[in-house]
């Protein structure tokens, strides 16, 4: 009698079974049907411009559907010419030239193209029919503005500079609920800036710099980091880097460095530029100092654990990077400056976590200070979290655009 009940038994939890697993992909496919989709549009020009879209993949990945697209590959103008051009003035230190193309011939350029840019995006958004835009890059967001409102998206501007000019460039009085641009941090300049753009408030919100989780992390194995990178446990470490296109400037770094009279480890991070290791293996050996080549690499954030201080050019990621990690920063203002970064080198001045330098007779004398007297900064430590608060204005945005709707159209 039980050995005839088994297959009845067997049969009746195959029919739970199931029932159980079609209940739950059916459970899923409802959820998958009903998250939303964002589409993010970010660029190739520059490091920072990554970093965040990995942070943004990071911090959303679980709440929504991503998908990521470049503008300048969309049959754009001049498609990413301009963004191979910018990387190569970077690396070989064209400030000026990149100074008079972004902020003189750019926006003349972009303000007189920006109806066909909108219609060209208007046609991605149709094909990719985003629940929201979000756009981590400058210059055109006017034209990628106006194609998300007339097809009802909302739109969020995230900024990675402190001075925001050529985020909002044609921006003018902007009050749509659907619309939102975010700052990284509070501050008198960009205030300025949106209150002439007669930007309200409401349409402003603090996110915080977007930094990558690895540099969020409050203890770090630094023995361990040390032996990984073949770095001398007995010296001070001093990071080079400018950015993550490199630049003929690190070998200068290191040429005066590798003079100190106190011992020292460099860590010069070429990034892309492996054209530099060459001529870094052809400079001489020092007698108190040692250096690393570190090529491109996703782990900035243990190096900078491990160093004593930064020696750096103005860039806003690298500069924001080094705040979340305490890191001293010696800036480079030897020469031109990137006029959109001029703003966060008094920001990071003002707030005792940077000092600069326009001659290497500097650079020594801070680096000797430094490696000699090493300092944690503790001066600025309440940063925003851009981590803890994206989805939280995501969904406000959301929320917001499907309560209110549209308040005007005026100005598109």
């Amino acid at each position: 009698m039980f050995l005839n009940t088994i297959p009845l038994v067997a049969v009746r939890w195959c029919v739970v079974v199931a029932i159980s697993v079609s209940t739950i992909c059916a459970q899923d496919a409802v959820q998958r049907a009903e998250r939303q989709k964002i589409l993010i549009l970010t660029c190739d020009g520059g490091s920072g411009h990554k970093s965040a879209a990995t942070v943004l993949e990071q911090t959303l990945r679980n709440d929504y559907d991503l998908e990521f697209v470049n503008p300048f590959t969309c049959d754009i103008i001049l498609t990413q010419a301009g963004e191979k051009i910018y990387s190569t003035l970077l690396r070989w230190n064209f400030i000026r030239t990149i100074n008079v193309l972004n902020c003189t011939i750019a926006p003349i350029f972009f303000h007189y193209q920006r109806a066909s840019i909108a219609k060209r995006m208007g046609t991605v958004f149709d094909e990719k029919k985003p629940d929201m835009v979000i756009s981590i890059m400058p210059f055109i967001n006017h034209s990628l503005y106006q194609a998300a409102h007339e097809r009802n998206i909302p739109f969020l501007l995230i900024t990675l500079d402190f001075d925001i000019r050529l985020w909002l460039h044609d921006f003018k009085g902007h009050t749509d609920a659907k619309f939102l641009v975010t700052l990284w941090t509070e501050n008198q300049v960009s205030k300025r800036y949106l209150s002439s753009k007669k930007i309200a408030p409401d349409n402003v919100q603090i996110l915080g710099p977007a930094v990558r989780q690895d540099f969020l992390k409050q203890h770090h194995d630094k023995a361990a980091i040390r032996t990984t990178w073949n770095i001398p446990d007995n010296k001070p470490v001093v990071m080079l880097m400018r950015g993550g296109t490199g630049s003929t400037k690190l070998t200068d770094y290191t040429k005066q460095l590798l003079t100190l009279k106190h011992p020292a480890h460099l860590l010069v991070c070429i990034g892309d530029a492996k054209t530099l290791e060459t001529q870094l293996k052809a400079l001489p050996p020092s007698e108190h100092v040692t250096f690393s080549i570190i090529p491109k690499t996703d782990k900035i954030a243990d190096l900078m654990a491990v160093s004593t201080v930064l020696v750096t050019a103005p860039s806003p990621n690298t500069c924001n990077e080094a705040l979340y990690s305490k890191l001293p920063m010696l800036i480079d203002r030897s020469g031109e400056s990137l006029i959109w970064e001029k703003a966060g080198v008094r920001f990071v001045q003002e707030n005792g976590c940077a000092e600069v330098f326009r001659n290497y007779r500097t650079l020594k004398n801070l680096v000797t200070k430094y490696i000699t007297q090493p300092v944690k900064l503790e001066s600025y430590k309440e940063l925003p979290r851009f981590d803890k608060r994206i989805n939280n204005v995501v969904a406000q945005l959301f929320t917001t655009a499907s309560t209110k709707g549209v308040l005007n159209n005026e100005h598109c």
